[in-house]
C-alpha cells in the first residue's frame, strides 16, 4: 500500500483495509505500508504515480487499485478474496 504522508485520511484507508482484509481472506497476507514522501524510490521502482495506491505482487499477475479503496467487492475480486464481504 503507497501512501502519501501520515494523515487522518490515510489512517482511515489503512484501518479499512485491514478489517477488509482480515474479514474476506482466507489465507494469511503481509500488508506493506510505504509512504511516498520518505521513500519516493520505492515509488519509483513499483510504477507508483498516485496514492493510495493497493499493489497486489502475489499471486502474480501484479494488480493496483489507485484511489479511496472504496470499492470493496473491486478489492475482493483483485485479491481473489474466498468469501464476499459485506
Amino acid at each position: 500500500m503507497f501512501v502519501a504522508g501520515h494523515s487522518s485520511t490515510t489512517e482511515r484507508i489503512l484501518k479499512n483495509l485491514h478489517e477488509l482484509l482480515e474479514r474476506s481472506l482466507g489465507h494469511p497476507y503481509t500488508l506493506k505500508v510505504i509512504d511516498v514522501l520518505s521513500h519516493p524510490e520505492q515509488a519509483e521502482l513499483n510504477q507508483v504515480s498516485a496514492t493510495p495506491t493497493l499493489v497486489k505482487v502475489w499471486p502474480h499477475p501484479i494488480r493496483r487499485i489507485v484511489g479511496e479503496l472504496d470499492h470493496v467487492e473491486k478489492i475482493l475480486q483483485m485479491l481473489a478474496a474466498k468469501e464476499n464481504f459485506k
